[in-house]
């Protein structure tokens, strides 16, 4: 049987895919992964579904599931990058979404001939033989296989859930020691934040350290220090702190790198550290050899490409292991376990979604983890992954230490929600366009004042429009996740990346259309004056450039030389910001002109051109307009701290739409560990 999967042949027989003279053979599970999605009639396919179909009368774990799919999703991807064959369903299972068509049914007609190479005499004992051993190694391998997949499958954690704290406000930042501390902030509904610590069952005590400027804080193994990264925009520090005398000692300056997020080596001689020497490059994770004083970067090496990025940092607390997660795409990732004495790769696991949180059970080779409400476990012995809990909130952070109720797991959980309002700035007032308890963002203004904007109210993000008082969910054939748009000058098409590939919405008809194909690596998008044409951001000649897209006669043309990440037509040339390096600039002619030193590059989200008047954002200011005539910059709205860098100017130039946090409550919800056989 032959079929055909968009424009990749799949021969049943030769049990290979075929594409533009390139064949990849699939193994025995990706080979009846793909049938199980050619022959089901259900759009999606739940894990327990999958396993009945391609696993017939085996016990299979889901991280065996996970694997298979990923396998399969990487060999069709590698003969067409262009498309997206296998969608993942979060906490549902998978949907296969490139088109099939039969090409050739199997010829069982008794009159036809069939040519069968000829086996010589002496040859046959051979063959024989050589079958025999092979399914005598089958069964024995089938037999090992289903008895490791029941052992897996038996090797169980039970999980009593309690709840830890119960204090105003939200807990964040966990950490924990090998002899039941357990440290963590807590900002209040006024947004005041405290750093509190609790032992064992003891009520949990403030202690006299000022949070401002900190952006990570870890408890020591042994309970008796602190790290505490402190950053600023003008320094980055990491000090520790005796819980004894409270005295601050600077270990690192850490100025060179911003998101800063550290870890302590179960020895307390090393700090591992998650940081990017700035917000558009990948994280990276370093060691920091604290006798010596050495830095040295143990993740991600140069050959990656510049949107991966390596986080999650957890250290195992009485072994050398490091664990990490690493970002692939907006719904796959990895968790990399490393020895932390050789640096050698002990394991990767894939993940069908992006990681949230990460930490090591506190004495045995197993590692916790999270997506989104999703608390799960892999076995790193067994390689065995389970569901632990569907818990109601997403999960900010979790810790594993013991209690005098034995071992116990602790994750703080909330759902972040958002308001859109718009600002006026004639009044200077503010409105409330949208409230509810979802977490909205992006908001963009169409037509008769209507508001797009991305929402995850349906339990996804997706993208929405509030018409008058009316919302409308555009009916993608995907999920649009959290990703930067842009809505043409007649506000009638909305232009995202994909994967690297450059797509538009109609808004009027619904019908989306690829602009670009992912082998041009588009990333940030932007429509030209007269909407003919698209200026993106690549990095497919080495760099971060700006390329043109004529969408008339489809042609590719490079716009800058020394770097470019976002930008807009003007005039005769550009208005663009560098991925790299700080800075507004103008191109014109063939010439860079700094105009705006500082101007951060996180504006890539945000940053509009509207006539001769550019706004931007500055961390911890608000938003600013630079006039490109008369060279003059001025404050046109002050932010506060809830304030979340997602604004748009509608083009009247009269207000900005903006997302808004909205105060949020949540709890440390512990779960006592039984380990179970």
């Amino acid at each position: 049987m032959k079929y055909q999967i968009h424009d990749i042949i799949f021969d049943t027989q030769e049990k290979a895919l075929f594409h533009n003279g390139e064949s990849v053979l699939l193994e025995a599970k990706s080979y009846h992964l793909l049938l199980a999605f050619i022959h089901s009639n259900e759009p999606v396919l739940s894990r327990d579904k999958l396993i009945e179909l391609a696993w017939p009368q085996q016990v299979v774990s889901d991280g065996a599931v996970n694997k298979a799919i990923s396998k399969l999703r990487s060999h069709l991807e590698q003969l067409s990058p262009d498309v997206e064959f296998i969608v993942t369903k979060p906490k549902f299972g998978y949907q296969f979404c490139a088109p099939v068509k039969i090409l050739s049914e199997p010829n069982n007609t008794l009159g036809s001939a069939t040519l069968k190479p000829s086996i010589r005499p002496q040859n046959r004992w051979v063959i024989i033989v050589i079958s025999a051993i092979l399914l005598v190694s089958l069964f024995f391998l089938y037999i090992d296989s289903t008895g490791q997949s029941m052992v897996e499958k038996t090797k169980k954690i039970e999980f009593n859930q309690f709840r830890f704290t119960a204090l105003d406000g939200v807990e964040t930042k966990l950490s924990s020691s090998k002899n039941g501390q357990v440290l963590f902030i807590n900002t209040d509904v006024n947004g005041q934040a405290s750093l509190y610590l609790r032992v064992n069952k003891d009520i949990p005590k403030v202690l006299p350290i000022n949070l401002t400027d900190v952006r990570d804080i870890r408890l020591a193994p042994n309970g008796q220090v602190i790290g505490v990264v402190s950053q600023n925009r003008e320094s980055c520090f990491i000090e520790q702190i005796s819980l004894v005398s409270f005295n601050k000692k600077t270990l690192l300056d850490c100025s060179q790198f911003s998101d800063v997020k550290i870890a302590w080596h179960y020895d307390m001689q090393r700090l591992f550290i998650q940081a990017r020497t700035n917000n558009a490059m990948p994280y990276q994770i370093y060691q920091f050899k604290i006798a010596t004083q050495v830095l040295e970067q143990i993740s991600l090496p140069q050959k990656h490409a510049a949107l991966n990025g390596d986080f999650r940092l957890s250290a195992h607390p009485t072994q050398p292991r490091l664990a990490f997660a690493r970002y692939l795409e907006s719904d796959r990732s990895e968790i990399h376990v490393l020895n932390t004495h050789t640096r050698e790769k002990l394991a990767t696991y894939p993940v069908p979604n992006v990681v949230g949180a990460l930490a090591w059970d506190a004495e045995n080779d197993v590692l916790f983890f999270t997506v989104e409400k999703t608390l799960l476990q892999i076995d790193t012995q067994s390689g065995s992954e389970h569901v632990i809990k569907q818990l109601s909130y997403p999960v900010e952070s979790i810790t594993s230490t013991f209690s005098p109720n034995g071992k116990v797991l602790l994750a703080t959980q909330y759902h972040p929600s958002s308001r859109i309002k718009r600002y006026d700035l004639n009044t200077q007032k503010s409105q409330t366009m949208l409230n509810n308890a979802a977490l909205n963002r992006l908001p963009r203004q169409t037509v008769n004042q209507s508001l797009l904007f991305l929402s995850d109210m349906m339990g996804t993000h997706d993208l929405w429009q509030l018409r008058g008082e009316e919302l409308y969910r555009y009916p993608l054939p995907f999920e649009f996740g959290f990703r930067r748009f842009q809505i043409d000058n007649q506000k009638e098409h909305v232009l995202f990346e994909q994967q690297g590939a450059l797509f538009e919405l109609n808004l009027l008809t619904n019908e989306v259309n690829k602009l670009i194909t992912a082998e041009h690596k588009a990333y940030v998008a932007n429509y030209s004056q007269d909407d003919q044409s698209v200026i993106y951001s690549s990095q497919k000649s080495g760099q971060w450039q700006l390329w043109l897209f004529n969408k008339i006669t489809l042609t590719h043309t490079q716009l800058t030389q020394y770097g470019g990440y976002s930008g807009y037509q003007y005039q005769d040339g550009l208005i663009f910001s560098k991925r790299n390096q700080s800075g507004l600039w103008r191109l014109f002619e063939g010439e860079e002109t700094l105009l705006i030193k500082d101007f951060s590059n996180i504006n890539w989200l945000n940053f509009q051109l509207i006539k001769d008047k550019v706004y931007f954002y500055r961390k911890g200011s608000g938003i600013w307009c630079y006039n490109l005539t008369t060279e003059e910059t001025e404050k046109v709205m002050a932010s506060n701290q809830h304030f979340i860098n997602q604004f748009h100017v509608n083009s009247a130039q009269t207000a900005i739409l903006f997302a808004e946090l909205k105060p949020i409550q949540g709890d440390v919800q512990g779960f006592v560990i039984h380990d179970m056989l």
